[in-house]
């Protein structure tokens, strides 16, 4: 019996199968098996007989992806997450046959089979953070951006939200980063602990690129009106430390003061 696909495997499908016009193209092309090597074609093969052929679909717009010159750079790790999974796929369909383990070439590949081989099924999530890890900004999939994008908006809508610093200048730049931003003035100050304890849940555990990307957004709001920048500067610090920031914002700040 074949294992079950993988997570990540079934998030690709579910995102390019909402893609309506992309996926039917995709579904209607040939298949490119001839042009993979012969132990991933059979580790693909194994793996696009589950969930009704949909998997395959999916593994034919990952191959666009990575032939395409200009592919998104977020497309292009999603494609390499996608086929560095099938090749984890491929290894523990081979070791439950053969019991051998994968190429002591790969490390990363022989310690998710190992873990598989110890956990089965619940190994799922430390797979998960072996192979994908914090996220670098500049290795962000579809999925990460996603999320990335969803924390600046959370971000700015808290960080903004005293009535005071929302001055022209300084919404006129939040609207740059999204055109919809609106506050909620009814809002007390619970509302405002909950949303700084979210956003502190979101950025947890995040890769110090990714610390320093929302350090910048910071500055980027504080440095929007310059008649408000002293006590701006001064609700940032207490912000920035609230979520771990406090070392990349004052970098920063400091940086850009000298």
């Amino acid at each position: 019996m074949l294992p079950e696909a993988l997570p990540y495997h079934l998030r690709v499908r579910d995102h390019f199968r909402q893609q309506t016009s992309v996926w039917e193209f995709f579904s209607a092309a040939p298949t490119r098996e001839e042009q993979l090597g012969a132990a991933e074609r059979q580790a693909r093969m194994q793996l696009y007989t589950l969930g009704n052929g949909e998997l395959e679909i999916a593994g034919r717009i990952v191959t666009a992806i990575v032939d395409l010159e200009d592919s998104e750079p977020s497309y292009l790790e999603t494609a390499k997450l996608f086929n560095f999974y099938t090749r984890i796929y491929g290894d523990r369909c081979a070791g439950e046959v053969t019991g051998d383990p994968a190429d002591a070439e790969y490390p990363l590949r022989v310690k998710a089979l190992q873990l598989w081989r110890e956990k089965e099924e619940q190994a799922g999530p430390e797979i998960s953070l072996l192979v994908e890890g914090p996220r670098e900004l500049g290795r962000l999939d579809i999925f990460s951006q996603a999320r990335l994008r969803k924390l600046t908006r959370e971000l700015i809508l808290e960080f903004l939200r005293p009535g005071w610093i929302r001055t022209p200048p300084v919404t006129a730049l939040a609207a740059a980063y999204f055109a919809d931003l609106t506050w909620d003035e009814t809002a007390d100050e619970h509302a405002a602990d909950k949303g700084r304890e979210q956003l502190a849940e979101g950025l947890a555990g995040a890769h110090g690129s990714v610390l320093d990307y929302f350090a910048f957004v910071i500055l980027d709001l504080v440095m929007a009106d310059a008649s408000l920048e002293e006590r701006s500067a001064n609700r940032a610090r207490t912000f920035a430390a609230d979520l771990q920031l406090a070392d990349s914002f004052g970098h920063l700040y400091n940086r850009k003061s000298n």
